[in-house]
C-alpha cells in the first residue's frame, strides 16, 4: 500500500514538472511573439502628427503632445509630454516591452539623453531648479549644450522657455546661468577692489567683459553697467 502511495506521488511529481516546463515554453513564445510586434516607427500607431520640438529665436514651448525632437547623433527621438514629464513615445505605445532591443547601444543612450534633457526642461520647475538638476544629472556641461544647440538653440545668448518670465544664458561652454547667476557675477567684478587683489593690476589693466573694454576707476573698481554678461568665455583681461 505505501509503495503504492509513494509511486502515486511520483508521478504527481512529475506531472507538476512537465506542466512548469510548458507553461514556461508557452511564456518564452508569448514574450517573443509580443516583443516582435514591437515597431521603432511610431507615426502610424498614433492618431496625432508629430511636431517638431525646437527653439525659436531661442525660445522653446513644450506643451503636452507627441514630439520629434533632435537628438545629438542619431537621428531624432520621438517623445511624448504629459503633466510636465517626457518620455520615449515607444515606452507610451509598449508599456510592458523592452524597446532596447530595437536600437544600438549608443543611439538609445542618445535618445534617450536629448529625452531627459527635455523632462527637465518641461518639468514646471521653478527656474533655478531646473538649472539644478541639468548640473547635477547631466554633469557633461559640453553635451547639454550640443544637444540644445541641436534643438535649435543659440549658445552665447539668452534663452527662454514658454511660460517663464526668467530667462536662462547657455555659455558656449555649455554651462547654463540663471539672470540671477549672471547678474551676481556682474556685481562681483563691481565690488572687487582690484588694486588691493596682489596679483599685479593697475589702473593701465584692460577689462574687456561682453565685447567691450573697460578700466578701473581710482578706487580699484570696475562700473559694469547692467545686462553686462561677465562669464568667463565673455571675460578676458590684460594687466
Amino acid at each position: 500500500m505505501f509503495s503504492k502511495i509513494g509511486f502515486d506521488r511520483n508521478i504527481y511529481k512529475n506531472v507538476n514538472l512537465k506542466m512548469n516546463e510548458f507553461n514556461n515554453y508557452i511564456s518564452k513564445i508569448s514574450n517573443a511573439s509580443s516583443s516582435a510586434n514591437v515597431t521603432k516607427s511610431v507615426s502610424r500607431l498614433v492618431t496625432t502628427p508629430l511636431k517638431q520640438l525646437s527653439f525659436k529665436d531661442n525660445i522653446i514651448d513644450i506643451k503636452d503632445g507627441y514630439y520629434i525632437a533632435k537628438t545629438l547623433m542619431h537621428g531624432n527621438a520621438e517623445i511624448s509630454v504629459k503633466n510636465n514629464h517626457s518620455k520615449l513615445l515607444l515606452y507610451e505605445l509598449y508599456p510592458n516591452q523592452d524597446i532596447t532591443h530595437l536600437f544600438s547601444e549608443d543611439e538609445f543612450n542618445d535618445i534617450t539623453k536629448t529625452n531627459e534633457l527635455i523632462d527637465v526642461l518641461s518639468s514646471g520647475k521653478p527656474i533655478d531648479k531646473i538649472v539644478d538638476l541639468i548640473r547635477i544629472f547631466m554633469p557633461n556641461s559640453k553635451d547639454v549644450g550640443a544637444r540644445l544647440q541641436s534643438l535649435g538653440i543659440e549658445s552665447g545668448k539668452f534663452c527662454e522657455i514658454e511660460g517663464y518670465s526668467e530667462k536662462l544664458f547657455l555659455d558656449n561652454s555649455g554651462w547654463m546661468y540663471t539672470n540671477e547667476e549672471i547678474e551676481n557675477l556682474r556685481k562681483g567684478y563691481n565690488t572687487e577692489n582690484w588694486l588691493k587683489l596682489g596679483f599685479g593690476f593697475t589702473k593701465d589693466s584692460v577689462f574687456t567683459i561682453d565685447g567691450k573694454e573697460y578700466r578701473l576707476d581710482n578706487n580699484g573698481h570696475l562700473n559694469l553697467p547692467e545686462g553686462t554678461i561677465c562669464v568667463p568665455s565673455k571675460v578676458n583681461i590684460r594687466k
